[in-house]
C-alpha cells in the first residue's frame, strides 16, 4: 500500500517506535515504593532494604512496551552496561523483567515459573513468551 519493501517498514518501525515511546528501566524497589504510593507496608520493608538487581522493562507509557529491550539496541547497551550479560523474562506484552546473568541459575525453573505465571495470571492476549532469553555482548537468543 505504501510502496515500499518490508524490510524498510520494519526499520522505520524500530527508529520511531524508540523515538516516539521511549524507553524505561526501572529498579524493582522502586516500582514496589511508587505502587504503594510511598506508604510501604512492613513485611517489604526487608526487601527493599536489599540491593535488588531486579528490573522492569518497558516504554515510557508503559503500554506494549516488552519490545523495547528487543528492538532498542541502544537501551540494551546501555542495560548490559550497567549490569553486563542478563536475563529476560517475559512478564507480558507489556513489559519484562531484566536480571544480571549468573551461573547458578536454573532456566528450566525459569521457564516453568514464566509459564506458570502465563497460565495462571495473565489474559492469554497479554502473554508474551514462555521462553527465557539471555543477552550476551548485546546479542540476545532464547536461552536453552
Amino acid at each position: 500500500m505504501w510502496g515500499i519493501q518490508e524490510e524498510t517498514l520494519y526499520q522505520l518501525a524500530m527508529k520511531n517506535t524508540e523515538k516516539i515511546f521511549g524507553t524505561c528501566l526501572r529498579n524493582m524497589n522502586e516500582l514496589l515504593i511508587e505502587m504503594c504510593k510511598g506508604k510501604v507496608p512492613d513485611y517489604l520493608l526487608p526487601a527493599l532494604e536489599e540491593d535488588n538487581l531486579m528490573y522492569v522493562s518497558t516504554n515510557q507509557e508503559k503500554n506494549y512496551g516488552a519490545s523495547v529491550i528487543f528492538v532498542d539496541e541502544n537501551f540494551r547497551k546501555s542495560v548490559q552496561e550497567k549490569l553486563g550479560d542478563f536475563v529476560i523474562i517475559p512478564s507480558s506484552i507489556h513489559e519484562t523483567i531484566i536480571i544480571p546473568f549468573a551461573d547458578s541459575m536454573d532456566v528450566n525453573e525459569l521457564r516453568r515459573m514464566v509459564s506458570q505465571v502465563n497460565d495462571s495470571e495473565l489474559n492469554p492476549t497479554d502473554v508474551l513468551s514462555n521462553n527465557v532469553y539471555i543477552c550476551k555482548e548485546n546479542i540476545i537468543q532464547i536461552w536453552n
